[in-house]
């Protein structure tokens, strides 16, 4: 009788290849996919620092449309802010857009004192990033009506240009912010209505890889303007 003898050393040989075969095919995976994988979290990342930028650029501006009864070149409204409940970081402008000169008047600056030059209708744009108003000597009291109130949330140039002055004195306070940790690279840039452009002072950059996103803005300029800019967001 014969007995068949099993080659062992075979049979591992077998097992070892299998196991180079199946680790080389998750190796090919993995290099065939992580670019992909890699380009999914930088565009997250992208979009993460997007919407920071911009929270962190924005604020309210709150705009009123105003009438009044007399016609004079200083006109006075009396418990104007009490009244109305609006701050006195505020801009005036007439009909045309032309900026109107402004200012407190009355215990505790209570009354809004203008010069009107002769005109019956202005506009007021108040914001915290404006300056607030001065006191003067009183003027003529007249009485006043206001429509078409709104309060909506804007980009503002002071702001992300704040905004970009602190990341170039403070990186990891803005950063923290922003909600980014410190290791991960991020710069942004923003251009103006002009084609004007300010932008983060960045450290040398290691990474080959830099993902960048650009999109448009509407923003306030520091004279309560409306004009449209662009944002350019980095990541690497």
């Amino acid at each position: 009788m014969f007995i068949k003898k099993i080659d062992k050393g075979g049979s591992h040989v077998g097992v070892i290849l299998s196991f180079v075969i199946f680790v080389s095919f998750v190796v090919f995976v993995y290099v065939i996919l992580r670019p992909a994988v890699v380009q999914d979290d930088k565009e997250n990342f992208l979009e993460f620092i997007k919407e920071g930028v911009v929270r962190e650029s924005s604020a309210s501006l709150v705009t009123l449309s105003v009438n009044i009864t007399e016609i004079g070149d200083c006109i006075q409204l009396n418990g104007f802010f009490g009244d109305n409940g609006i701050s006195r970081n505020i801009i005036l402008k007439d009909e045309n857009g032309n900026a109107l000169t402004a200012n407190l008047n009355g215990a505790g600056g209570t009354h809004l004192r203008i010069l009107m030059g002769g005109k019956r209708f202005f506009r007021i744009y108040e914001s915290e990033t404006f300056v607030e108003i001065t006191s003067e000597g009183p003027c003529g009291q007249s009485d006043y009506t206001i429509s078409g109130a709104k309060n909506d949330s804007y980009v503002f140039e002071s702001k992300i240009t704040a905004l970009i002055s602190k990341y170039n004195t403070n990186y990891s306070g803005l950063a923290s912010d922003l909600g980014i940790p410190v290791a991960n690279g991020f710069g942004f840039s923003f251009n103006n209505s002009e084609e004007a452009e300010i932008s983060t002072n960045e450290a040398e950059i290691l990474s080959t890889s830099i993902f960048a996103q650009d999109f448009s803005v509407q923003y306030v300029t520091e004279s309560a303007g409306l004009e449209v800019g662009k944002i350019k967001v980095r990541a690497w």
